[in-house]
């Protein structure tokens, strides 16, 4: 009511304020570059950065990993992880949750990197999206520690001069990664006609080489090989056998084996 009797109505202006939250997300890797087979981690951090007080409710990140990586563990500090969701549940304004997850590449994996992405959400408003997800890309490098083995299957020693001679030979391939353009090697110009089998039954032409292609890591391949010695040959039948592969290979002292027998002479003596 004014001076004059009479009723006025006033209106102050009402601001609202509408709960906000800010949630920002960063992923980082523990190893870079990686070799193919072995294992490394990502550490996914995400705050909250409200200015306002504000606690962001239902928080959930989402990590779907890309091919050619295995989930070894995951160690939230808060929620839990299940099925590449991390329910982090309510973050309190200003404070910061991080996510564990260990991982190892596969031994197959060809690819020079890997890229891994995560993204958080949340049901408390959130203005601000550019920083709601992260991306991090690992380089992925390839290396296979190739060994051989090789000994005489028979006869053992020593050898007999014109007779038949087979050999084992196994290379082993001792990881991390799978080894790609796997070459067996094996010459002797004491040994005519020979020949390889990878079933001691089947018996194809030996040409000196043979390719086994792709060595899974921690598998072995084995191939045997016969000849027959020359009836000429004495002293001592020295073999070596070799492997290798176009994958990078840390150790090569183990890429050869040379083995060796006793030359002896058989006589097929008779009496009339």
């Amino acid at each position: 009511v004014n001076s004059c009797g009479e009723s006025v109505q006033i209106s102050n202006p009402v601001v609202l304020y509408q709960a906000a939250t800010d949630l920002a997300i960063s992923i980082s890797d523990s190893a870079d570059p990686v070799f193919a087979g072995n294992s490394f981690s990502y550490t996914i951090t995400v705050t909250n950065s409200s200015s306002g007080a504000i606690d962001a409710k239902d928080v959930v990140v989402n990590d779907v990993l890309p091919t050619g990586l295995t989930l070894v563990s995951a160690f939230p500090s808060i929620g839990s992880w299940a099925s590449s969701t991390w329910n982090i549940g309510t973050l309190a304004a200003g404070t910061s949750a991080t996510l564990t997850l260990n991982v190892t590449v596969n031994s197959n994996y060809t690819l020079s990197s890997i890229s891994n992405s995560a993204s958080v959400s949340s049901t408390t408003t959130d203005p601000l999206l550019v920083n709601n997800s992260d991306t991090e890309t690992t380089t992925i490098n390839t290396r296979a520690d190739l060994s051989i083995a090789k000994s005489f299957t028979y006869p053992a020693n020593p050898v007999v001069a014109g007779e038949l001679v087979t050999f084992t030979i196994s290379g082993t391939n001792n990881g991390p990664s799978d080894a790609a353009g796997v070459i067996f090697s094996d010459i002797n110009l004491l040994l005519s006609d020979m020949q390889y089998s990878l079933d001691m039954s089947t018996w194809l032409p030996w040409t000196g080489t043979y390719d086994f292609g792709i060595l899974a890591a921690n598998n072995t391949a084995t191939v045997y090989v016969r000849g027959r010695l020359l009836s000429s040959a004495s002293g001592n039948l020295s073999n070596t056998a070799s492997v290798s592969s176009i994958t990078s290979d840390n150790d090569l002292t183990n890429n050869s084996i040379t083995i060796s027998s006793i030359i002896t002479k058989s006589a097929d003596l008779a009496i009339n």
